[in-house]
């Protein structure tokens, strides 16, 4: 009996370790995994925010250049309120 209680509390150490190990890993994953979509994420909001700004900045120049809403509306995709807060 003590040779089968030994065998079950080293396995049971063993257990412990192993799942202690995988979590740990799993966390050092999910962690790299959250930090690559993020930046991605980033990366894409801030090309959207500056195709944002250099669409209004061109229609802010149509505008001045005197050139019709609807023209505008068409080269640019801004609806007419937007182009008139310019």
């Amino acid at each position: 009996w003590d040779i089968i209680s030994t065998e079950k509390t080293y396995y049971g150490s063993a257990l412990k370790r192993g799942l202690q190990q995988g979590r740990a890993e799993g966390r050092a994953e999910g962690l790299q995994q959250g930090r690559t979509e993020g930046l991605q994420q980033g990366i894409e909001q801030g090309l959207e925010m500056g195709r944002a700004k250099a669409i209004k900045e061109t229609a802010r120049k149509l505008k001045s250049m005197g050139l019709a809403f609807p023209d505008i509306q068409l080269a640019t995709g801004l609806s007419e309120e937007e182009i008139l807060d310019l």
